[in-house]
């Protein structure tokens, strides 16, 4: 009988050990579900149609991740966070091949998103790990409402995707984001590694580095953001092909409901290989539940098929590029973590290529 008291003591104290450690670090689990159907029909230089098609998609929207703070005293609070891309329409679960451009690897969670560990002090917070760039935060994605969907601009001519562009992440980085003052915060995330393995997205030297302003009781918001890639093709020795990207942004709201944007990047390397200019313009208005958007972009200038500057998609390679970006459509909000989203979307290339898409979805954040 002692031994059975014993026991018992020693499971119960052990449990509540654990439970104690798990809020002491704060853990929380969170994530998003989302699946898309879109009707899609693609036409050819010559005017003719070489796809029509109805898709189910995630669009790279479903994800899961866990986060944990612990108070360290002194002002001083300990940080982590890991975050994988799920497929919700299950394209890219353990069983089958992959679907048409991959996942990133196999099995339910796919190791591609954010991972790091931070200290937050009174001066700023500190990560490193894999992290997000201000070139993809600022502004950028957080400003397109179709952002993850059939109707984004990124790599449809609005603006730039590729592995340096809006869908990046630094791995093996430092990140370091200061705290705001008079709404001026600004952020920095730079790579040390040297090894030039191909696996990794970032190499020796490359950083983004931005600013963004908040004024006006948060009404206007403006952004500058600078990227430099010492290697343009990771995996290869030393400095080649130097890539740099140069990005502004205006976001003003005005009685309440109604948003304007405008972005310009400005992309270029050594070789001249890759030297576009890409504009996105955004209104947004807001009729109680209802958010209506109407998106527009251009990328013009040269996108070389060897370096990640633009991601090929809809606008294709070339020498000379001129892709217009148009999409329309509607956001039905049922509560600040459930919404329906529905709309049309256009890619139209000066040499006659088209892509549309009508797409309708439901996404939930958890």
């Amino acid at each position: 009988m002692y031994n059975v008291k014993k026991t018992l003591v020693v499971a119960v104290g052990a449990t509540l050990s654990a439970v104690s450690l798990w809020a002491a670090a704060d853990v929380k689990i969170g994530g998003m579900a989302q699946v898309e159907i879109a009707r899609e029909e693609t036409k050819n230089a010559a005017g003719a149609t070489t796809r029509t098609e109805t898709t189910v998609e995630d669009n790279t929207r479903g994800r899961f991740w866990i986060t944990a703070d612990e108070d360290l005293g002194g002002g001083l609070k300990g940080l982590a966070h890991f975050e994988f891309g799920v497929d919700t329409t299950g394209n890219c679960a353990l069983e089958g091949a992959l679907p048409t451009g991959g996942c990133g690897t196999t099995g339910l969670f796919q190791n591609v998103r954010e991972k790091w560990v931070g200290l937050k002090s009174n001066f700023g917070t500190v990560k490193l790990g894999s992290n997000p760039t201000p070139y993809r935060t600022y502004g950028g994605v957080m400003w397109d409402a179709f952002v993850t969907t059939n109707l984004e601009a990124r790599g449809n001519g609005g603006m730039s995707g590729g592995a340096f562009g809006h869908f990046n992440y630094f791995d093996n980085s430092l990140a370091y984001e200061s705290p705001s003052w008079m709404g001026l915060s600004m952020k920095l995330v730079y790579s040390f590694d040297d090894a030039a393995t191909a696996a990794s997205t970032a190499d020796d030297g490359d950083y983004s580095i931005g600013v963004q302003w908040t004024g006006l009781d948060g009404a206007l918001q403006i952004i500058a953001v600078r990227n430099e890639d010492k290697n343009n093709s990771s995996g290869a020795a030393g400095d080649l092909n130097i890539e740099e990207r140069n990005k502004f942004g205006v976001k003003y709201t005005f009685l309440k409901n109604y948003t304007v944007l405008a972005q310009f990047e400005q992309i270029k390397n050594d070789a001249d290989t890759t030297d576009a200019d890409v504009w996105f313009l955004g209104f947004q208005a807001r009729f109680g539940n209802v958010l209506g958007v109407v998106q527009a972009g251009n990328t013009d200038g040269r996108i070389a098929t060897t370096t990640p500057a633009l991601a090929a998609g809809t606008c294709g390679t070339g020498a000379n590029v001129d892709c217009d970006y148009l999409a329309v459509g509607a956001l039905y909000y049922f509560s600040k973590t459930f919404n329906l989203t529905g709309g049309y979307r256009k890619t139209e290339v000066d040499n006659g290529i088209q892509d549309k898409v009508w797409a309708v979805g439901m996404r939930k954040l958890f």
